[in-house]
Order: C-alpha cells, then structure tokens, then sequence
C-alpha cells in the first residue's frame, strides 16, 4: 500500500538526504561485487558451454537482500510490493547502469556486439533461472510492477519489433535518480518544469492569507477522506493563481513543482510526460502545479488535460491547475475537483498592495500615485511586487525619495503585453496632445474618452457602475475619417495621456480565409488583451467589422457569425479598445450603436492645415523666401499626413540639389504626392501655385 502524502515527504527528503551516503555503504558495494562473480562465472559457463543456465546458489536472494540494504531500494520495494525476483533484476541493472565497463561483457553473453544492455530473458538466466521456470516467470515479469508501474525502460529503437522479453532494458531515470546525490528534476521534465522550495508563511493581513484559510479548510476536508486535494482555479493573469498553489506548498512544508504545459516539448507523449511529472511530485512529497494549458490548441488542450487526469489516478499528489479557462468539461478527475474563481484586486485593494509592496522595502510611494497606478494597471499581489523590484533595482541608490509615477508605470508595462507582442506590434507611445491639430469638438471628444477610460475602475467600485451598467465593461471606440486625418497618432496621444502602451493589431495574422480561424486569432487577442494593460488599436477595422449581408450561400452565413462572434468579444473586453476606418459606411449598424464613442476626423481647414505646415516643418530644415506656407496651405486641400509626406520628399529634392528647401522642391513633391493618390489639382490650383503648364501631360490634355 502506497504511504500517505505526509509519509511520502518524509521518505523523499530522507531518500534525498542518505543518496550520496548509500552509493558509499556496504549495500552498493555488495551489489557491485554480486554482479561481478555473476558476470565472471557467465563468462566462465558460456566459454565451455554457450547459452548455459550458471550453477550457484542463492543469486536471487543475495542481490535482494544488498538491494534492500539501500534506503531507496527498500522503500521502493515496500511502496511497489516487488518481490525477491524484482529486487533482483532492479539490482543487476542498477549496478550496470553505473559502470558501463560491462557493455561488451553483456554483448559477449548475448552472443551480440549491438546488445549493450541485457533482455528480460537474458536477466532471468543470469539469475539463475532454469529453462522451464524463466518461461513461466516471464509473462508475469512483463505484467508485474517492474513495468506496469515503469520502474524499468525497455528499448523501444528497434527496427524490427522483437519479442519483449528479448529487447534491452534498463533502470528508469527517476529510479535511477533516488540513489545518486543532489535533488534535480528528471531529465525529461526541465523543459517545462521547475522546482520551488517552500515560501514562509504570509502574515494575516498579506495577500493570498484569506485563500490560504479557504484552501486549508479543504485540506482538512481532504485528509479526513484520506484523499489528495485536487483544485482548479480559475482567474486572469496576475490573479495569484502561482501565489496560491506555493502558500498551499509552503503550510503542507512541502517542495513545488511548477509544470508550464504550454512548453511541452514538440512530439512528446502527453500521456508518458504526465505520469513522470506526477510520479516525481509524489517521490519528491510536492505539491504540483500546472498552468499555461489555455495557450494551447483545443484539441491539443484536452489531450494534455485527459493525460494528467489519468496520471493524477495512479498518484496521491496534491495539484492545483490554473488558467484563465475552466477545467475541460466532461473529464472527470477521480476523487473530485474543486474549482475555485480568482479575480484582480479592486483598484482600492491594488493601491493598497503598491504601498505595502514599497513599505516592506523600505520605501516610500505617495498615496495618490498608488491610486493613479491601481486606475491604470490591472495587476496581481506579486506582479506589483516584481514592478516595486524593477524599479528599485534600476535606481537602487535613490535613498528616501518616493517612487516616482513615471518609474513604476514604466516597470508594470515592462511586466505586461507578452502573449499580446505575438498578435500585434507594440507602440510606446511619445506624442502628447500639443502634437494634435484637429477641430476643438474632436479633440475635445479625444480628451472625454482618456478621462474616460481613466475614472473607469474607480466609478466601477465607487459608484457600482459595473453593477447598474452590465454592459458598460470597458471603452470601445470608433475613429473615422480619410487616410492621413491623424486617427493613428490619436490613439498614441490618448495611449500616453493614460500611461499605457498601445497595440496595433497585425490583420495579416488576424483574418483567414478559413472558416472559423479568424475568430480563434481573434479569441487569442482580447485573451491575451485583458492581461496587457494596454490600449488596443484595430487599423482598417471595417476589414473585421464589416456590415452583415444578406445570405446567400455559406459563406455569407459565416462571414455575418464571425461578426457577430466580433461584437460579443468587444463587449466583453474590459480595456480601452479603439478601431479606425477610413469609410465608416462599411462598419456594421450593430457595432456602432454599442461603441462608447464614435469620433470623426474631418479633412483639415485652412487654418489647420497652417498649423499643420508649421508642425512638420522641422526648425533644422532651411527653407528658401521663395516658401510661403501660408499660400500652400490655402491652395493644397490635404490630411495632415499628406503633408508630412511633402516635406519630406521637397527635404529630399533640396539634398540631392545641396540647397535649402526651395518653392520648386516643393511643387515637385506636390506633383508627386498627388500622382500617388490618384487625384488631379484644378488648372486654376496649379496657376495659383506659379506652376501653369509644368502638370504632367496627361494632367493639360483633360
């Protein structure tokens, strides 16, 4: 019977502890020198008498009591029930595990130079087993705990499928593992896996104490039907899901193993990786926990899920999942699951964490700048801790001096938008409102939708707005207006008035031409979205939001469910969402009426394109008497980005002539710039401009 958790700790660390000192004692070195008489005596037989069964009393029996004479080979055979005969194939291939001098003596007995390491058959003979009884021992050896509990590894590399009892076998790693010193993972789990020591226990009032006090009421549940404890918990990013799962390790006084099953390795067997992870939890007494699952595929996700449910059968190891998603639904896991919803701190609770996270180092944060970053980002206990320590640890030598806004704001963005650069590129955003020439109405709007989007969370808790205005979850926007109108450098304007990074989302991997992708990229993004703490910008958004058609065969009922699908996950989004179309026609009814602000950017007027000029116009740039940017901004009815477009082609016209920006610079990069767009200047435009007859040919003949 399998010892109890509490039991398998204690065995595990003191297995730990004596392994380097067992590899010295009488037990080691009494298999060693059993093998050897056995290996010589074989060599002896068969040189007389090839394939012959060797004659001496007792092999079994020896090698089982030397193996017993270890801590962990003792312990093993009490948890596995192995009998003599298994203690002694385990014993011959520990000891042939550890010197591999005997390869060519075990190729020379099986008669096969590739044959380096021995058969079931060939182990039983070795042993002593006659003809007859190796033949009734085998079926059951093959069914035994040796290899239905995988204590041993038979070669599965052969070309030609064999006999079983005839390939080569030997000791499995983790078996392995228990008799030599130190306290590294297996081999195979390090891709995905890490081992934490035990975290102190947090004070009462600390974050995650009221989990703990809920986690250790189910333990208590849980012992009393001798049963592991088995918990789901469901929660964003930052919710503490990690946190909990080590305060559970840290009150049971027990190791964790962290198990990312996102980072499975290409081609692997989940079902083979699941039972080691789950067995080196048990051998070692650790709580074990996976995470990352919802970044796998679907399909991909309930294959790992089902393996580690089936493994976590055979094993009375305390784990605890955690991923934003809920526990597969059908699979069942034995003993039962509880599942257990985390949220984000509220900001109140958030502002609370920033001052108590600098106080426990020894500094200082001022109260209205923990409530600034509690409004901006949407953090967990430890990631407001790891954003403290990055800021300390660039300036470690600021003495008393508050923790400035702009330091730690610059630490939680570092912390945020991982998953999200794999869909959509990141902008740091550096223009300000002084940088926005637009009509006082719109930059007003501009100006409602960053207060806006800032006072949200507090409203939410202050005033229950959440609560009142179920729908009211975040902020989504709609920009329209023609090419250059200054959408794009207004989402970075209000990015940098709220402190966040601005994604632009990449279409290109967004849409698919297959039924059903573009909502799984999409899923990706808003999933990766909520964990950003960033302002997210769909660019030519009527690409995605386009309005729903008429059906007329499948792929118009497609094309409008993935609209509607689009609709549902911008509703539900809780950030601040901005999407800009340069026809805002094409967006769907349905989505304009939901959206929270819908800004037109209108071509510039006369007096803004002034400014406009003048705001392109770089001080550096030496321009000729004969510019008058007041006349080109009263003859050149363009966007701002249009003009920007200008300058720096007359820029490049002046630098190749080595002379300052000159009128002819200018009307050639004008000339240019409309050629580009496809658009004509009125005859009148192009007299006005001192330019009457140098438009291009085909300009004079309409």
């Amino acid at each position: 019977m399998m010892t109890t958790l509490g039991e398998s700790a204690a065995v595990s660390r003191a297995s730990e502890q004596e392994a380097h000192d067992c590899t010295t004692e009488s037990g080691l070195e009494d298999l060693c020198a059993l093998l050897d008489e056995l290996l010589t005596r074989a060599v002896s037989d068969h040189q007389c008498q090839p394939g012959a069964t060797p004659q001496w009393p007792d092999r079994i029996g020896n090698l089982a009591h030397a193996w017993a004479s270890l801590a962990a080979g003792d312990w093993l055979s009490a948890q596995y029930a192995l009998s003599p005969l298994d203690e002694a194939v385990l014993a011959v291939l520990l000891v042939l595990q550890f010197d591999p001098v005997y390869r060519s003596t075990l190729a020379y007995l099986q008669d096969d130079v590739s044959a380096q390491r021995p058969s079931l058959a060939f182990t039983l003979r070795l042993l002593g087993l006659s003809r007859g009884r190796m033949l009734e021992a085998l079926p059951t050896s093959l069914k035994g705990p040796l290899f239905t509990h995988r204590l041993v590894e038979m070669d599965e590399t052969e070309c030609v499928p064999s006999f079983p009892a005839s390939r080569g076998l030997t000791i499995d790693r983790q078996v392995l593992a228990l008799f030599l010193p130190g306290s590294a993972l297996d081999e195979s789990l390090i891709p995905f896996c890490r081992l934490i020591r035990p975290l102190r226990m947090p004070e009462a009032d600390s974050p995650g104490h009221s989990a703990l006090l809920a986690l250790h009421a189910l333990r208590e549940a849980s012992a009393r039907r001798r049963a592991p404890l088995r918990i789901h918990l469901r929660g964003p990013a930052g919710s503490g899901r990690h946190r909990i799962a080590a305060l559970l390790a840290a009150e049971q006084r027990m190791s964790l193993i962290s198990a990312d099953l996102c980072a499975l390795p290409a081609g692997g067997r989940p079902a083979r990786l699941a039972f080691r992870l789950c067995r080196e939890a048990w051998w070692r007494g650790a709580v074990l926990y996976c995470h990352g699952a919802e970044r796998l595929d679907p399909h991909e996700r309930d294959a790992v899920c089902a393996a580690l449910a089936d493994a976590l059968d055979a094993f009375p190891v305390h784990c605890v999942t955690g991923s934003s998603l809920p526990w597969p639904a059908g699979l069942r896991m034995r003993g039962g699951l509880v599942r257990l919803d985390l949220s984000l701190p509220e900001p109140d609770e958030r502002a609370r964490l920033w001052r108590r996270a600098a106080a426990a180092r020894g500094r200082d944060i001022g109260t209205d700048t923990a409530h600034i970053l509690s409004g901006r980002f949407r953090l967990g206990a430890s990631q407001i801790e790891q954003a403290v320590d990055d800021v300390l640890a660039r300036d470690p030598d600021s003495g008393q001096t508050p923790l400035g806004l702009a330091d730690c704001s610059a630490a939680a963005r570092a912390l945020c938008g991982h998953a999200l650069e794999q869909l959509a590129r990141r902008v740091c955003p550096r223009a300000d409102w002084t940088n926005l020439i637009l009509p006082p109405d719109t930059e007003e709007q501009l100006r409602e939708i960053s207060r806006r989007a800032a006072q949200r969370a507090q409203l939410a808790q202050a005033w229950g707005t959440s609560s009142r205005l179920v729908s009211e979850r975040g902020v989504t926007v709609l920009f329209a207006g023609p090419s250059g109108t200054g959408k794009t450098l207004a989402a970075e304007v209000i990015a940098a008035d709220l402190g966040l990074d601005l994604f632009c989302v990449d279409l290109a991997q967004v849409v698919s031409k297959y039924i059903g992708e573009t909502e799984k990229n999409l899923d990706r993004v808003f999933e990766a979205a909520e964990s950003a703490n960033a302002v997210l910008f769909f660019d030519e958004a009527d690409a995605l939001f386009g309005k729903r058609s008429e059906v007329k065969d499948a792929h118009d009922r497609y094309a409008n469910l993935e609209i509607a699908y689009l609709l549902q996950k911008m509703e539900q989004f809780e950030g601040l969402a901005i999407l800009a179309t340069n026809l805002r026609q094409n967006i769907d009814d349905a989505f304009t009426r939901r959206v929270s602000f819908a800004v037109t950017f209108p071509l510039p007027q006369e007096t803004e394109r002034r400014r406009l000029w003048q705001a392109h116009w770089p001080e550096q740039l030496a321009r000729d008497a004969s510019v008058d940017l007041d006349e080109l901004a009263r003859s050149l009815p363009l966007a701002g980005g249009n003009i920007r477009n200008l300058v720096l082609a007359a820029a490049h016209f002046a630098a190749t002539d080595a002379c300052a920006v000159e009128r002819s610079h200018l009307l050639r990069a004008t000339q240019r710039e409309y050629q580009k767009m496809g658009k004509t200047l009125a005859e009148a435009d192009w007299r006005r401009l001192g330019l009457a007859g140098s438009q291009p040919a085909e300009e004079r003949a309409r």
